[in-house]
């Protein structure tokens, strides 16, 4: 059967209650089936400034028909061209979690520890893997994930764009939309960010996207603030063809038996 894909979505950001700016940056763009979340590096200079050319240069980049992932990498080599003197202190970076839609394919990739998480039929799950020491330790069966949400480490990140001599390795994963589906992409500044089963509970009581990013937003000021908060949601349904679509099917087979 085919199907016709219908987007919804939605973007928020916030600079919290305790940082002096906002750091982050995220691109809503259904034109171009593109979802972006980055979070300049707290504590470099320029964090913002990394954010916001490493959005710019993906969707520059999809724009011209490159792979997401060469888009990513050419995110990092922007932001590590980014001139900084020796009195703004370290190189600035950025993280970076995109979602790109094609039809009912997506595909998702990152680098640092902004997340994307999927929400369907089956429940929900994150599509992202943490590059921090704390999910390193995990990876290596040192501690348990329910550990690493509150590890020393769990911020520290092993890799990010803009930083280090060799390119990133941009984690990937893709896959196929199956009913109503929903994904969200996030800075760490989001509440629930450890508590997948609240923010599934959050999608599915609140319905379309601006109400979801609205309430996320809310609960994360109410409940922290102590960092930039960004939220994107994009809600995919596939739309089943029409009657008369299948009627033409029926009469198009039972032509091609006769």
């Amino acid at each position: 059967m085919s199907m016709e894909m219908k987007v919804d979505s939605s973007g928020r950001t916030h600079t919290g209650k305790v940082r002096p700016h906002n750091e982050d940056s995220f691109l809503v763009q259904p034109d171009l089936g593109l979802f972006v979340v980055c979070d300049g590096l707290g504590g470099h200079s320029k964090g913002e400034v990394a954010s916001e050319t490493a959005v710019g240069i993906i969707a520059q980049r999809i724009r011209m028909g490159e792979s997401l992932e060469n888009a990513v990498l050419a995110a990092h080599e922007a932001v590590r061209a980014l001139p900084v003197s020796e009195e703004e202190g370290p190189r600035p970076g950025s993280t970076v979690a995109v979602l790109q839609l094609c039809g009912e394919a997506w595909t998702v990739c990152w680098v640092g520890d902004s997340r994307v998480w999927l929400i369907g039929p089956k429940g929900i799950r994150q599509l992202t893997v943490d590059h921090t020491a704390a999910q390193q330790l995990v990876n290596w069966g040192e501690i348990t994930p329910e550990e690493a949400a509150t590890h020393p480490h769990r911020s520290r990140l092993t890799q990010a764009l803009g930083l280090g001599e060799a390119p990133p390795e941009v984690g990937r994963t893709q896959g196929k939309i199956s009913g109503d589906t929903y994904f969200l992409l996030a800075s760490d500044g989001m509440t629930h960010w450890d508590k997948p089963q609240e923010l599934e509970k959050v999608v599915r009581s609140s319905g379309d996207c601006d109400a979801i990013t609205d309430r996320l937003l809310s609960d994360s000021l109410e409940q922290a603030g102590h960092d930039n908060i960004t939220v994107v949601c994009v809600r995919a349904q596939g739309e089943p063809e029409s009657l008369l679509d299948k009627a033409r099917g029926v009469v198009d087979f039972i032509r091609s038996r006769v």
